[in-house]
């Protein structure tokens, strides 16, 4: 029995963060993070145009033929509130914006009502923004070691662009068909 089972837990370090004065390699080991980020402020900034848009869905049934009431103009207001801040925050986390963290946090907070589903992919959003990485990736000393590694650039798979593209499609299409559906509903 060589191991003393009170003493304190001694770092792994292969686990360890670079030193703060190699910018390489902490771009390096954080960059994943970083792309991870980035990609739910784009998910944000994506969810905002839809909510816009289906503001101003509401808004254009409303005014051909539809009706105004107050409650619609509650909804129409409401979708555009979340839309403007949903891309305020989407931009940020783009951006690595520390303030842009907290809020998207409080929206992933919300996110975990929608269970299963929501609940899932909120959990994976707090993760990213609030775990250690993420403290990390939204310090002011990230930004200079962003600001030093200009040249150092994440690599992202050709098949999830592809991915992207395909889903990014279906969403255009069904949006058309419901717009166009709508359309033809009013003409009658």
């Amino acid at each position: 029995m060589d191991a003393n089972p009170y003493s304190a837990p001694v770092a792994d370090p292969a686990t360890e963060a670079p030193p703060l004065n190699d910018p390489e390699g902490i771009r390096l080991a954080y960059i994943g993070h970083e792309a991870s980020v980035k990609s739910v402020g784009t998910l944000y900034v994506l969810g905002a145009i839809l909510i816009g848009l289906s503001a101003i869905f509401n808004l254009w049934v409303m005014f051909s033929g539809g009706g105004a009431t107050e409650a619609s103009w509650a909804t129409i207001a409401f979708l555009a509130i979340i839309s403007a801040l949903q891309f305020q925050v989407g931009s940020g986390l783009r951006k690595l914006k520390k303030s842009s963290r907290a809020i998207g946090a409080i929206l992933a907070g919300i996110g975990l009502l929608g269970f299963p589903i929501g609940t899932i992919i909120s959990a994976y959003i707090l993760y990213l923004l609030m775990s250690r990485k993420g403290t990390m990736v939204f310090s002011p000393e990230y930004q200079q070691v962003i600001a030093a590694t200009p040249h150092i650039k994440y690599k992202s798979s050709k098949v999830m662009w592809w991915f992207l593209g395909i889903v990014a499609t279906i969403i255009v299409i069904v949006i058309a068909l419901v717009l166009f559906a709508g359309f033809m509903e009013s003409r009658k």
